[in-house]
């Protein structure tokens, strides 16, 4: 669980367990499967034993919640967004039915939070959405994972057929075009490249073929990232800049680097965010766990930035002024809610 992600288009993250197991082509380089592996946890795979979580950890959301109902919202200017099962997928036959319960009676008790859910399992939908869904919790977005045409459409066919607030497909990491993709029904779609060793290219003509595709059909388009290895005409796609907090971009995510055709990042549901993410999107640019208060939440519109100057202030000030990318035409009232958190 963490409070704060760099996850671009969301806020928190929370599991009801870790563990997994690979199904497409899209798993080969799971950042989750890696992960775990670092932490020395062995959760994954056919027959792995998943990993459950304790009482303080699920009460996390609660403590988010009771933020989100005064007024903290997150980096879409609306929502406080928890994505629920970044180390898993909640659809997973192999997961814990115990702990999936759980989770929808967490859902329930949160209502000020919105919850995301994303599966390359859409077939379970129909075994393990609880049986109170009906049209679907009004805080529950549901996704599936399109990364290619095999795997990917029928997924979405079947999201397309089950009942939800917001139906998203989180196209990432996009292995090949998909621009003939059926948005019918669908509310939101995120477009990224794959990023860490052995990443496979991401031909950004895909990602302009998408946004057409999401215009003609009032999708809000959401451009994650480059990747590691995007290309454009057949040629590598340079990534010349740093990220902000000085670190070379090897994932691709500065907004600064990408094509200015791609710098679009929506969310559905929301005051759409186009050509650039304004104030509470900047929260992911200048916001690192180094740096953040321990009792602080997502940005709350109601707050003073003067009121508690962090000590790195006038840096974040002159790292805003030095990236003049990721604020185009803001106001300094506007940006002044960003430096609250460094």
């Amino acid at each position: 669980m963490g409070k704060f992600t760099k996850i671009a288009w969301a806020d928190s993250t929370s599991n009801p367990w870790w563990g997994c197991e690979m199904i497409s082509p899209g798993c080969i380089h799971c950042y989750a499967r890696t992960l775990a592996k670092r932490t020395g946890t062995d959760c994954w795979g056919h027959g792995a034993p998943r990993l459950s979580m304790g009482d303080s950890y699920w009460a996390e959301s609660l403590a988010w919640n009771e933020q989100a109902a005064a007024g903290a919202v997150g980096k879409d200017g609306k929502h406080w967004i928890v994505f629920a099962g970044d180390m898993c997928d909640i659809f997973d036959d192999a997961g814990l039915p115990s702990e999936r319960e759980r989770l929808w009676n967490l859902i329930r008790q949160t209502p000020h939070l919105t919850w995301v859910l994303l599966s390359k399992r859409p077939e379970n939908f129909v075994k393990h959405l609880p049986a109170d869904w009906g049209d679907g919790y009004a805080n529950v977005w549901l996704g599936v994972t399109c990364d290619d045409q095999e795997h990917g459409y029928p997924r979405v066919d079947v999201l397309r057929n089950t009942p939800a607030k917001i139906r998203f497909l989180s196209c990432e990491p996009l292995l090949e075009d998909i621009s003939d993709v059926n948005l019918e029904g669908i509310d939101w779609l995120i477009v990224g490249g794959e990023s860490g060793a052995s990443s496979r290219t991401f031909d950004l003509a895909w990602a302009r073929a998408l946004k057409v595709r999401c215009a003609e059909t009032d999708t809000a388009f959401f451009f994650k990232q480059l990747g590691s290895e995007p290309t454009e005409s057949g040629q590598p796609f340079s990534i010349p800049n740093p990220q902000p907090n000085g670190k070379r971009d090897v994932h691709g995510k500065a907004v600064v680097n990408f094509p200015e055709d791609l710098r679009t990042q929506e969310w559905p549901d929301s005051d759409r965010h186009s050509p650039l993410p304004r104030t509470p999107s900047l929260l992911s640019v200048f916001q690192t766990p180094t740096n953040q208060p321990s009792d602080s939440a997502p940005f709350d519109k109601a707050t003073n930035p003067f009121s508690n100057p962090g000590p790195r202030r006038a840096d974040a000030q002159n790292r805003i002024e030095s990236f003049p990318e990721y604020a185009p035409g803001l106001s300094s009232a506007e940006l002044l809610p960003v430096l609250q958190w460094v």
